[in-house]
């Protein structure tokens, strides 16, 4: 080896290296890479082949000869006698002079395609086991295509199924049982949902049953009690939302499959340019010549090519050319049923993605875009004359609503940004060079000025593109991240309406307070609820406050079937009182005379060093405009939890429960707190139990 032109120690070149050594695997690769090119190359091996008949004049041909994974290689060549002994010889020549041997036991073959069912191999076996479904990297593939669904759903159900059936009988909190569903149990399904087409409403149901089970079930109250049983759509908002951040399963399935959209943004598309007048179209190309596509694109571009009419089509012109209404009409025409499931799913994405980033909205096209109509009738770019077109349908003109408007270098401040120009019907005409009637103008910017009111913006005020390259389409959001598919998944369900799931809990506590309560108070529990660390079991409770769902006496009495009397539970341990009211969050957290003296404790004890007062929503539901581990806030939790171990314990609370709580909970708040400010208040408020 030379370095900087120095020649180092000799390297003496033998067979293998250690077990481990981290250059093994690439030495490895690049060993079977030599097969790889000799099968590639060989004349006697043929691939399998898959012809599309892309217009009279032009056919593309996929060539799939093999996939590799480490040494796991799958073959794709042609049932015949010649391609199959040629793969064989060249196979075991490689091994006679690496080592490296087919393991013929472990070997499967299989006959696809049509009437595969039915056919036999050309020759003898050759040793090899032939089947009629075959695994590869983890996913059932059958030699028809048919039934792969269910062969493949059943198997990762069963595994999901006996994984939390191992976890179910361990003490886990609901946070747990929630993180153990996310990170070990659905994961299982991320490779699926790449693969198979659709997760039908059946299945999803059947699955998300499963998962609840799990997450409830060593909750009895919410499963045995209707009356404190959290819905279902509100335990899958986000914590911080006033749900539990449960996860939705048809939402998850499809943000894994939308990552191929993400995908044919980022590959390479090197086919040779077409045009859609075929008079000049080439008739004699070289449909065997490799352009270095993927053949899974050139697929997918051929047929949505046929279908659209768009012979000029490419991957580019789909994603910032074609709007989402667009996109689902050609999609719902695709013989693929797994890229049928993508195209049409696509339009959900785009709304929740500019519900999210209203600035980005410029960038959505305006053709064939389900929300931008008027008088009722969607906007359309009608033949090579529209100015949706370039010169000629082969390229593109006006597509997205940034293109409606003139763009100007933007503000660095507020103070000096001005209103948008909305571009004339001549200065469109002069751009696109296309004609352009004055009703066809007023149509375009109606329908457009109607879609951004509905979002509080117009053409005006909207957020200017700026001078220079743009984002345009789908684009943005397809390179919103690298890889993942969370942010797909969280943009489906950006526009659920969390008012209305939320609206019964909240007029709950309107009417516990005798008060109307403003959305920043709401929004301020929820958030302290969902940032309480260390003490899952209390992080809990706090969340079924919120939601007016604890199962206290008065709201589990509700169901009859439960057989439990409203009556408080303090109130019922001392027999001489002459009444017992009923057990609501107000009485049980402020009113009762017990309670009442233990915060009357509260307040003597804590008096010298402390002096601050309490209303009865800061005793239910804490101090909405601090943080959950303020002084007040951390105070007042330990103070709601304590009073709940007494209910379970059926004895009255007293200020020595709570010190012992205390003392018990600061250590820990004190090490994953890092503020200043909350660490001096956690102290202080530590001396103050001490003493």
């Amino acid at each position: 080896m030379y370095k900087q032109e120095t020649s180092l120690k000799k390297i003496c070149i033998e067979r293998g290296c250690r077990q481990g050594d981290p250059i093994a695997s690439l030495l490895f690769i690049l060993c079977i890479e030599i097969l790889l090119i000799k099968i590639r190359t060989s004349t006697t091996v043929k691939p399998f082949k898959l012809t599309y008949q892309l217009n009279p004049v032009k056919q593309e041909t996929i060539n799939k000869y093999m996939e590799g994974f480490a040494d796991d290689i799958t073959l794709s060549i042609e049932n015949s006698i010649e391609s199959l002994k040629g793969v064989t010889d060249i196979i075991e020549n490689f091994g006679n002079l690496s080592g490296l041997r087919i393991n013929k036991d472990k070997t499967q073959a299989m006959i696809f395609g049509h009437n595969s069912e039915t056919a036999i191999p050309t020759i003898e076996t050759m040793g090899f086991e032939w089947v009629k479904e075959i695994k590869i990297l983890g996913v059932t593939i059958t030699c028809d295509l048919k039934n792969m669904e269910i062969k493949n759903f059943n198997a990762k159900y069963e595994a999901i199924e006996k994984m939390l059936k191992h976890w179910s009988y361990r003490t886990l909190n609901l946070e747990g049982r929630i993180t153990i569903t996310k990170s070990l149990a659905l994961p299982k399904l991320t490779h699926l949902a790449t693969v198979l087409p659709e997760l039908d409403n059946q299945k999803a149901k059947k699955l998300e049953d499963l998962t609840t089970n799990f997450i409830w079930k060593t909750f009895k109250d919410q499963i045995n009690k209707k009356s404190v049983r959290v819905n279902s759509q509100r335990a899958k908002l986000k914590p911080d939302k006033g749900g539990m951040g449960i996860m939705d399963i048809a939402p998850f399935w499809m943000g894994g499959k939308i990552g191929w959209l993400r995908k044919i943004l980022q590959k390479d598309y090197n086919e040779s340019q077409k045009t859609n007048n075929l008079h000049i179209q080439p008739i004699n190309n070289d449909i065997n010549k490799d352009t270095g596509t993927e053949d899974w694109l050139k697929m997918l571009i051929n047929e949505l090519a046929k279908i659209s009419g768009d012979v000029s089509l490419t991957p580019i012109k789909i994603l910032t050319g074609w709007g989402t209404q667009k996109m689902r009409k050609f999609g719902l025409q695709l013989k693929n049923k797994f890229w049928k499931a993508i195209f049409t799913g696509v339009e959900k994405l785009e709304e929740g993605f500019y519900h999210t980033y209203p600035q980005y909205m410029g960038e959505m096209v305006i053709w064939d875009t389900q929300k931008i109509r008027t008088r009722g009738i969607q906007l359309t770019a009608r033949g090579a004359n529209s100015i949706g077109y370039g010169e000629t349908r082969d390229t593109l003109g006006i597509t997205t609503i940034n293109h409606l408007i003139i763009p100007v270098a933007k503000s660095i401040t507020e103070a000096t940004k001005k209103s948008n120009s909305i571009k004339t019907k001549q200065e469109l005409e002069q751009q696109t060079g296309k004609t352009l009637d004055n009703q066809d103008y007023l149509d375009i910017i109606s329908a457009t000025q109607n879609m951004l009111a509905i979002h509080g913006t117009c053409l005006k005020n909207m957020e200017n593109p700026g001078i220079g390259p743009q984002l345009e389409g789908l684009t943005r959001m397809l390179g919103w991240e690298k890889k993942g598919s969370k942010h797909f998944y969280n943009w489906q369900r950006a526009k659920i309406n969390t008012g209305n799931l939320t609206k019964e809990s909240e007029n709950h506590i309107n009417r516990t307070l005798g008060r109307m309560q403003s959305i920043k108070f709401f929004n301020g529990i929820y958030k302290n609820s969902s940032l309480i660390k260390c003490n899952p079991p209390q992080k809990f409770q706090e969340q079924m406050i919120g939601m007016h769902r604890q199962a206290l006496n008065y709201i589990v009495s509700k169901n009859k079937n439960n057989n439990v009397e409203p009556g408080c539970t303090f109130c019922t341990i001392r027999q001489n009182n002459p009444i017992i009211e009923l057990e609501t969050h107000r009485h049980f957290y402020s009113d009762c005379i017990h309670v009442e003296r233990y915060w009357t404790e509260i307040r003597d004890w804590a008096l010298p060093n402390y002096n601050e007062t309490f209303t009865i929503r800061d005793r239910i539901y804490g101090k909405f405009d601090q943080k959950p581990y303020s002084i007040d806030n951390t105070l007042l939790r330990e103070a709601r939890s304590t009073l709940w171990k007494c209910r379970l314990t059926k004895t009255i609370p007293n200020i020595a429960d709570l010190k012992n709580r205390l003392k018990r909970q600061i250590p820990t708040l004190l090490l994953v707190n890092k503020s200043k400010e909350i660490t001096l208040g956690l102290k202080k408020l530590k001396i103050m139990c001490e003493n």
